[in-house]
């Protein structure tokens, strides 16, 4: 019998990997991941609450200055939420998510209430975070 089938000697690398790019022995090797292997950091959020506006420097076209609108300058309604955090390179996120928001408030004409404003947006943002 013979003994085990002799191994060509290798250096052992120890290679670690920082959001984009490999290290080795602490020196950047090459970039090792591309868009597609960006991690979300948790699962995608989704929520549900109330949403507080508040409406500032309201001008109308001089043209209706004869009817002395006005609006109240704070809005309560609902809101919705989905979002999702990705990593893109160690401890920095790319956060997206998309609300819809209502506001409504009341419109006033020489002090009197005469109907309500309404608009509900769809808000999209997008933004960089860093963990600690």
């Amino acid at each position: 019998m013979s003994g085990p089938a002799a191994q060509p000697s290798r250096k052992s690398h120890e290679l670690e990997r920082r959001g984009f790019f490999v290290f080795e022995s602490g020196k950047r090797l090459s970039s090792a991941r591309s868009a597609s292997e960006n991690q979300l950091t948790g699962p995608p959020s989704l929520g549900l609450g109330l949403n507080y506006t508040h409406l500032s420097n309201i001008k109308f076209d001089s043209s209706l200055n004869a009817l002395d609108l006005n609006l109240k300058n704070n809005s309560f309604g609902f809101a919705a939420q989905i979002g999702a955090d990705i990593e893109i390179a160690k401890n920095l996120v790319l956060s997206i998510d998309i609300k819809r928001v209502q506001i409504k408030t009341t419109v006033s004409s020489a002090g009197k209430d005469i109907g309500e404003f309404k608009v509900d947006p769809l808000l999209v943002g997008v933004g960089l975070g860093m963990r600690f």
